[in-house]
């Protein structure tokens, strides 16, 4: 069995892609940004200062309120854009596999890797919060076609499978080796 891409879920449950007594051993969601952050509030301010500066109605006036208006609703669509998609990515471990459901090119997928299939895996922490990190899947066959994810926040895509801000990755690294054992010792 390969890696594939899964059936487009209905109620976006994992339950209906597991096979029958396959249990689901992990479970967890991206972990969501704040709306906005320090960086992103700075443009905010400015364009809001610049409007706010002008005292009368002067065809400048309307101009720059305008600009700033367009400004601030890119900057909300995009906002909300990324958190729709943050909270519709999730990742499960069962026995046999790890499932990814994430976005692909504005698309939600869902995909699977065997853990038959997994060479090593690493994690990688938030310099910022300890308790949040990535988890890299390596491959063990890479010619075979791999599964593309992309970072949530950035969307640049990652060159091997990766669970992207994962709450205690540490620990799901332990459940995923501890997972790899009892596969490879089966096999």
């Amino acid at each position: 069995m390969k890696n594939e891409i899964l059936d487009e879920p209905i109620h976006n449950y994992f339950s209906d892609f597991l096979e029958k007594g396959e249990l689901i051993i992990w479970e967890d969601h991206i972990k969501e940004q704040p709306l906005f952050s320090i960086i992103e509030m700075i443009p905010v301010v400015f364009f809001i200062s610049i409007v706010l500066s002008f005292q009368s109605f002067s065809f400048l006036f309307i101009i720059i309120s305008i600009f700033s208006f367009s400004i601030l609703m890119l900057i909300l669509y995009s906002k909300f854009t990324r958190i729709k998609k943050q909270k519709q990515t999730r990742y499960a471990l069962t026995p046999k596999r790890i499932i990814l459901q994430h976005y692909i090119y504005d698309r939600l997928v869902i995909d699977q890797i065997l853990l038959e299939d997994i060479a090593r895996v690493f994690v990688t922490v938030n310099h910022f919060n300890f308790r949040v990190g990535d988890i890299y899947l390596l491959i063990k066959n890479q010619k075979k076609e791999q599964i593309k994810t992309s970072h949530p926040y950035y969307e640049k895509p990652s060159p091997v499978p990766t669970i992207y801000q994962i709450n205690n990755p540490k620990e799901v690294i332990k459940l995923i080796n501890e997972q790899l054992k009892n596969t490879n010792a089966s096999l």
